[in-house]
């Protein structure tokens, strides 16, 4: 399960390096997921991108050993290079 989530987030990924709507940059210990994002990005598929990246985020630490899992989300304006929003999932 946790090689076909890392499959899965990196498939992501990849497919929204060239997507001028959003991207996404994960750390390498799957901790921190910051996404790139402007108006010209289609709501619906980034919804269904970043919850299935969560959701495998959540697997891939929960594999790992890890007791509990979080990811720290970050939301980048790319016109203005604002922070629109930083979440820390799931709150604690």
């Amino acid at each position: 399960m946790d090689r076909f989530c890392k499959k899965t987030v990196d498939k992501i990924i990849e497919k929204n390096v060239d997507n001028e709507g959003y991207t996404f940059v994960l750390s390498e210990d799957y901790k921190e997921l910051q996404v790139f994002a402007n108006k010209d990005g289609k709501l619906s598929e980034f919804q269904a991108d970043i919850t299935n990246l969560v959701y495998a985020i959540e697997i891939i630490q929960l594999f790992s050993g890890a007791d509990d899992w979080n990811v720290v989300i970050t939301v980048t304006n790319t016109e203005n290079g604002v922070e629109i929003a930083k979440a820390n999932y799931p709150r604690r």
